[in-house]
């Protein structure tokens, strides 16, 4: 019987992805949000892997992911164990990682349409979660807007909402449809970002609208601009604003050199193999961990774990670059990009289960590497099919 199943899509997997994407930016404290993976995606991706067929296990970013998944929970064993039951928490992270990945990826591949409705839930619910989070910082003023649900940490949150913004500025500037709700919608979003005071994300996200940019005229790229530049000068020469927006951004010390110092230093104990990724920084109560990306591998997982993550960088950028023609790479990228350039400045263990890396880091990510597998599928058909042609022809040329 479990034959006779083999081989047909699940509507149930897409469906648990949307609930669990859109509860993300609704539920609150996080692990009433993670329920949504438990409860609705784990078992659907189980099921789903299941059903078969299985993932290509050949296709050169799941090979790269799935070896960085494995070291990182290698470093479980070789590095640090600072108790508290750490170990096993970042082992359940890093399983449930996996499957989450997993999981995207396989859907996208069924569906591709799916990518779109991501897309959607992300415009709309995270409008609903800006929306609410705009008004109530107005209500309740403070230094730094704090958003809601996974939104709640401010650079964070901000990585989160930039996402959305991309969602939404990509149909604005390629869809008649719904143009200027969408419009609406990225100016939302943006203000968001810069109430929240983050810099990195800031930074982060003009870099990801300018990748969406280059794919537009040169009139709607002079309007864009025009837009921009307008706001910056309202904000220079508006004294309250100017008070409320740019000059907390200017003072509010990083202490990111800092950071970035004790780590190095850390990270000489170690270098080849990390501190694991149970380990405290230890630099300080207030910072655990290195607020950085590449820092972060380097420290947790060694040159080792910053080289297979290079390398997984490396070779979806790749990818995607090459690939801009086809629909929705710019985007892809773009969301790429904003997670990369925000890694500047943040982010620390990648596999630490339900959480924002899931929906800044993996979810470009599995989009990525879904659509980069599907070209390769795509190019393997058309050589099969010519090389049918041509062993062909001399057979029909002899008759």
């Amino acid at each position: 019987m479990r034959s006779d199943i083999r081989g047909s899509s699940s509507p149930w997997l897409p469906f648990a992805f949307l609930v669990c994407f859109g509860a993300a930016f609704l539920l609150r404290p996080a692990p009433v949000w993670a329920l949504t993976f438990y409860l609705g995606v784990l078992p659907a991706t189980l099921y789903r892997l299941w059903r078969g067929p299985p993932l290509d296990w050949r296709d050169g970013n799941m090979v790269l992911t799935a070896l960085l998944i494995l070291w990182l929970v290698l470093t479980l064993l070789l590095g640090d164990n600072p108790g508290g039951g750490r170990v096993p928490k970042f082992l359940w992270g890093a399983i449930c990682t996996s499957i989450f990945f997993i999981g995207l990826v396989t859907m996208l591949r069924d569906s591709p349409q799916s990518a779109r409705r991501i897309g959607t839930v992300f415009i709309w619910f995270g409008g609903i979660n800006a929306a609410f989070s705009v008004v109530f910082f107005f209500f309740q003023p403070s230094s730094r807007l704090v958003g809601w649900a996974e939104t709640r940490h401010s650079i964070l949150g901000a990585l989160i909402i930039g996402a959305c913004c991309l969602f939404a500025f990509d149909r604005a500037l390629h869809e008649r449809s719904h143009r200027y709700a969408h419009g609406a919608m990225t100016v939302l979003f943006l203000l968001f970002i810069v109430l929240t005071g983050s810099r990195g994300p800031l930074f982060s996200i003009a870099a990801a609208m300018a990748v969406l940019l280059l794919d537009v005229s040169r009139r709607v790229i002079l309007l864009v601009l025009a837009a921009a530049i307008g706001i910056a000068a309202a904000i220079v020469f508006e004294p309250h604003l100017w008070a409320a927006i740019a000059q907390p951004m200017i003072e509010r010390a990083s202490y990111r050199p800092e950071i970035w110092s004790f780590t190095l230093d850390r990270v000489a104990e170690r270098p080849w193999l990390g501190h694991g990724m149970a380990a405290y920084l230890g630099m300080t109560a207030d910072f655990t961990f290195p607020h950085n990306l590449y820092l972060s591998s380097l420290f947790y997982s060694g040159i080792v774990g910053l080289c297979l993550l290079l390398a997984l960088i490396v070779s979806v950028t790749t990818g995607l670059v090459r690939s801009l023609d086809r629909p929705g790479r710019r985007l892809i990228l773009a969301l790429w990009v904003l997670v990369l350039c925000g890694g500047l400045t943040d982010l620390g263990q990648v596999t630490e289960g339900p959480g924002t890396l899931w929906l800044t880091l993996w979810l470009p990510l599995g989009m990525a590497t879904a659509a980069l597998a599907a070209d390769r599928v795509r190019r393997d058909s058309v050589g099969k099919a010519q090389g049918s042609a041509v062993s062909e022809a001399p057979e029909r040329l002899h008759a």
